[in-house]
């Protein structure tokens, strides 16, 4: 489960993190995840999903690959991943 702060393993232990990356296949699945940050729709797809800017109520949760185009869901993703990894590069909250 992700905590604003952190990722909770189930294992019990609280492991803060940079990153999270999901690969969800084609069913979402979110609600378990992340449905209790606010962040999805009613129909269970993020709010906020072509990659970056993120989520204001979120900062640093990404979501990609939730566009359905007719040039392909796959090279959708791949624009969205791109965004998110610029913002990600650009973050000067980060580490170098």
């Amino acid at each position: 489960m992700l905590e604003p702060e952190a990722a909770l393993l189930v294992t019990g232990e609280r492991v803060d993190v940079d990153a999270v990356i999901l690969a969800t296949g084609y069913r979402r699945g979110l609600e378990g995840l992340v449905g209790h940050l606010n962040v999805l729709d009613d129909r269970g797809a993020p709010r906020h999903w072509r990659g970056a800017p993120c989520d204001p109520t979120t900062p640093g949760l990404y979501f990609a690959g939730f566009e359905v185009r007719l040039s392909g869901s796959i090279r959708a993703s791949g624009i969205h991943a791109r965004r998110i990894a610029k913002t990600v590069a650009d973050d000067s909250r980060l580490p170098a």
